[in-house]
């Protein structure tokens, strides 16, 4: 069986591991003898079995490559599908080292290895594996001195990848672009690339917009993007130039459509959430044609880009807009990435498609769209599924003779009117209740329709303007930017795909910062309105559209604050002081005790009321604390986002109100410690060295804190979120807070046990792996000794056997045995850290005697200290063993140490033993 065979090559693997040089030689020569047997079966063993040996001792590649290679190759060749995955696998550790060791034999290898692919199908098992070799061995420094003969044989080999670009198994078709992607490294790539380049992009595109792993395509586009940058300008644009047309109309069309400016759709199934599922053909189409168009214009060919683009942008399909201004987006992006080829001469000085730019300017500024006037895909719902629902209804009323007609023309308004005031109106003449609910069920199907249109018509608008706006942002800005800026702002308020979302984003960030020199600057506007967008709440679960909405607003807010810290970098508060002070600010004056009315509860019946003046006054109070949580809920959000986006050079002074961040969590306020929460746990994160550093200093100390029963909850929900954001980053510290959180499980407050026995579940799993992990750096000479107290705790915690031995500092009338000596331990481990536990064991093995040895043992202790008085035990359990417990303490304690009153009996006899239990347990 597969998987028995499986499991013993890899046991035999880790057994020649630890095998010394000659024993493991013999092992493979021992598995070779096995690659000649006729049975397949045996062949796979075989081989393995050495894919194993070869994966753990890289240390004798050396000796291995010229040993296994000769026997392993003709196995590539094996007429089992199986046997030749595992041959490649076997190869694969190894490549570097056969081009290296054995150069003579790559001419042999390379047409071995295309021979196996050219016998490959769809349900060959071995494809990836061979791809993956096939793609190591062209990646080593052998591979780089081909002949002009080999390289040459490339373009009958090169075309056999072409099948598994859109094979079913992802594997195999990341391994074909990573071979061609290591291919478009060799050198003279234009010898092997030039006969078969126009079809190689062709196939290339069609994966851009057909791959839906994102993994895979941004392989693909890596092979793009080094065949358009790589080869000269001139045979690029010769290979692409018959396409171009072609593959934009394939970019402007919805998935399983022809091009957008097609008239011929289909338009009974055109709604918005079509159109969500075209959004990475569009982009990852626009992104390749993109930087085509750079290579069009180096090469003095702009013009045929831009003809093109304009017809597009003079099109009434919202598609064809969106695709022609991420064209001129990716266009102007690729000005700034790798330079494309151009025969050695100097790039020609890139001009701006000026009139195409203009057109973008007057569609962001227009108003002739509208849902009066729609795009041509929403007039597909008009004419047709919206036609028909208000026919049907208007003929349904004509049937029971009431007159109605059908507005001319048909628009979004005019079915709205039809849908309500018309119906309103017809209704009324109706009786009959039958009728008037068939009726009242097709104006619903026309509102469901109507709603549709209107839908499909805000998304592609938003997304229109939104792509418009931001090709004008990266082209250069015009004199009125408010359009652009609403365009923008409006893709960040409703915009459901996160990736359009996040272009606008950084679009508006770009835009800031080419408006920094501007005067007046719409800079302090746009943080504004970014600033309302991010006090939405999103923390809460999306129950309605609003809230939706809200949400897809905050999601957008959080886009744009970590743009402006890419986009800025070190200069961000430097060139954004307004930003600074949002988040600064409000720390800064932030007192926990002014927020104590917020937890003060009404006035109980009976109290007196206070004064109307006193109520004015503490309800503006109120108001203005209000005021001041909502400031302070911004900067907390606002400092979550840089937290995890600002350049290294500005963490210095995200740590610096770190303090501060903390001391929110005193707040009565459970939006508030939950930001706060999140905000510290992004910063230890980030910074877990400075930042967890921090919260050893400032938030460790707030567990304990008694006064508050507030702010020990906010102290201990700030760990939980910490402990849960960081996980395997915590190990380091898991002795620093092991004790605040044990001692916190005992609390009398309830939301605390709960938190920190949630934080202590986590830690449990963890601190296996504390005892092999390095002193976090920068920790002081207290919190080292500290580690090292601590560690032992931990140690003693984890592992019964490393127990101190307890020493009796009373006189037991009697001797503990073994077990009870180690029961006793454990007992006093407890007592001495204030933890809680269970002794358990057998019945007549000592329990009560060892859990007596702890009572006498500490109440001795006490007794013996100035500083403290001593104070009664009290033992709990059941009246039938409340004799024993008092024999026990007769049989094996003096009165010396303790004095037992067994407190039992009926209501009266436990009264009367009230006053003597004042001699009791001295």
């Amino acid at each position: 069986m597969a998987p028995v065979r499986e499991t013993c090559a890899q046991t035999l693997g880790m057994v020649v591991k630890n095998m010394n040089e000659q024993a493991a030689l013999i092992v493979v020569d021992c598995l070779m003898q096995l690659f000649t047997h006729s049975q397949w079966q045996v062949r796979y063993s075989g081989l393995l079995g050495l894919k194993y040996v070869v994966a753990v001792r890289s240390d004798l590649v050396d000796m291995l490559v010229p040993r296994i290679a000769a026997a392993v190759l003709p196995c590539l060749n094996d007429k089992d599908d199986d046997v030749r995955a595992v041959s490649a696998d076997t190869l694969l550790p190894v490549a570097a080292a056969l081009s290296k060791n054995m150069p003579a034999l790559l001419p042999q290898v390379f047409p071995i290895l295309w021979g196996v692919l050219a016998q490959l199908d769809d349900l060959s098992s071995s494809t990836s594996s061979v791809m993956n070799l096939l793609a190591a061995v062209y990646s080593s420094d052998q591979a780089s001195f081909m002949s002009s003969t080999q390289l040459l044989t490339l373009t009958e080999f090169i075309p056999r990848l072409f099948p598994f670009f859109r094979h079913t198994i992802a594997s195999v078709r990341t391994a074909s672009f990573s071979t061609l992607f290591q291919l478009t490294k060799l050198p003279s790539m234009e010898v092997w690339s030039k006969p078969i380049l126009s079809l190689m992009l062709s196939h290339i595109f069609q994966a851009l917009l057909l791959e839906e792993n994102q993994a895979i395509h941004a392989k693909c586009m890596q092979v793009w993007v080094a065949l358009v940058t790589g080869l000269p300008g001139t045979l690029i644009k010769d290979a692409t130039t018959p396409h171009f047309r072609n593959w934009f109309a394939a970019v402007c069309s919805r998935p399983g459509q022809g091009a957008a400016n097609q008239d011929s759709v289909n338009k009974h199934t055109l709604s918005a959430a079509n159109f969500a599922k075209g959004v990475p053909q569009l982009i990852f189409g626009a992104t390749a044609l993109g930087l085509l168009a750079s290579v069009y214009a180096a090469q003095g060919k702009k013009a045929t880009v831009v003809a093109l683009l304009q017809e597009a942008l003079s099109s009434r399909h919202s598609l064809s807009l969106q695709a022609a201004a991420l064209v001129l987006t990716e266009w102007a992006v690729a000005l700034d990435g790798p330079t494309p080829t151009t025969d050695g001469q100097a790039p020609l000085k890139v001009t701006v498609p000026v009139k195409a730019l203009k057109m973008l300017c007057e569609i962001l500024g227009s108003t002739a769209i509208s849902e009066a006037c729609p795009y041509a895909e929403v007039e597909g719902i008009v004419v047709g599924p919206l036609a028909d629902d208000a026919n049907v209804l208007v003929s349904s009323f004509f049937t029971v003779g009431v007159p109605c007609a059908v507005p001319a023309p048909l628009t979004i308004p005019s079915a709205t009117v039809l849908a309500s005031t018309t119906y309103s109106v017809c209704i009324a003449k109706v009786s009959d209740p039958t009728t008037r609910s068939q009726l009242g069920s097709r104006s619903r199907r026309l509102l469901v329709t109507l709603d549709v249109a209107r839908s499909t018509q805000e998304l592609l608008h938003t997304r229109t303007l939104s792509l418009c706006a931001e090709a004008v942002v990266r082209w250069g800005l015009p004199t009125l930017v408010s359009p652009v800026i609403t365009g923008l702002m409006n893709s960040l308020r409703k915009e459901e795909d996160s990736s359009l979302q996040k272009r606008a984003a950084a679009a508006l960030s770009l835009l800031i910062h080419k408006c920094c020199s501007r005067t007046p600057s719409p800079t302090p506007k746009i943080l504004s309105n970014v600033s309302l967008l991010l006090m939405a709440d999103a923390s809460k679960p999306a129950a309605d559209e609003h809230q939706f909405k809200a949400a897809e607003g905050r999601r957008g807010a959080d886009m744009v604050i970590s743009c402006l810290a890419h986009e800025f970098g070190d200069s961000l508060f430097d060139q954004l002081p307004m930003l600074w002070h949002l988040v600064a600010d409000p720390l800064q004056m932030i007192d926990p005790l002014q927020y104590a009315a917020l937890e003060e509860e009404q006035p109980k019946k009976g109290e007196a009321k206070k004064e109307k003046d006193q109520e004015a006054t503490e309800a503006e109070q109120l108001l203005i604390l209000q005021q001041q949580l909502a400031h302070l809920q911004l900067a907390l959000t606002v400092l979550t986002v840089l937290a995890s986006s600002v350049c290294p050079q500005l963490y210095i002074k995200i740590l610096q109100l770190m303090p501060r961040v903390i001391m929110c969590s005193e707040i009565p306020n459970s939006t508030i410690v939950d930001l706060a929460a999140g905000c510290v746990s992004v910063i230890c994160d980030t910074q877990p060295t400075t930042g967890m550093q921090v919260v050893l200093d400032s938030l460790l100390p707030m567990t304990g804190d008694t006064s508050s029963t507030h702010a020990k909850r906010g102290a201990v929900a700030v760990l939980h979120t910490v402990i849960t954001k960081l996980d395997m980053k915590v190990v380091p510290y898991i002795v620093f807070l092991l004790g605040p959180i044990l001692s916190c499980i005992s609390d009398q407050d309830q939301v605390v046990r709960e938190t920190v026995a949630h934080s202590f579940a986590i830690i449990v799993r963890l601190m296996p792996l504390e005892s092999s992990a390095d002193a976090p750096a920068g920790l002081s000479e207290a919190q080292l000794s500290q580690r090292q107290h601590d560690r032992s705790f931990l140690e003693q915690l984890m592992d019964g056997r490393k127990l101190d031995n307890y020493t009796l500092s009373i006189k037991l009338c009697g001797e503990l045995r073994r077990y009870q000596q180690e029961g006793v331990n454990w007992l006093a481990f407890l007592n001495k850290y204030h933890l809680h536990g269970i002794l358990c064991d057998d019945m007549g093995l000592g329990k009560t005697l060892q859990t007596l040895c702890i009572i006498a043992g500490n109440a001795h202790t006490v007794a013996h200290r100035e500083d403290a008085k001593g104070l009664p035990s009290l033992v709990v359990c059941p009246p039938t063993l409340v004799g024993h417990w008092h024999h026990e303490i007769a049989k094996f304690l003096s009165k010396e140490y303790l004095i037992p009153l067994s407190y039992v009996g009926s209501p009266l006899e436990r009264e009367n033993l009230d006053q003597v239990t004042e001699d009791a347990d001295r």
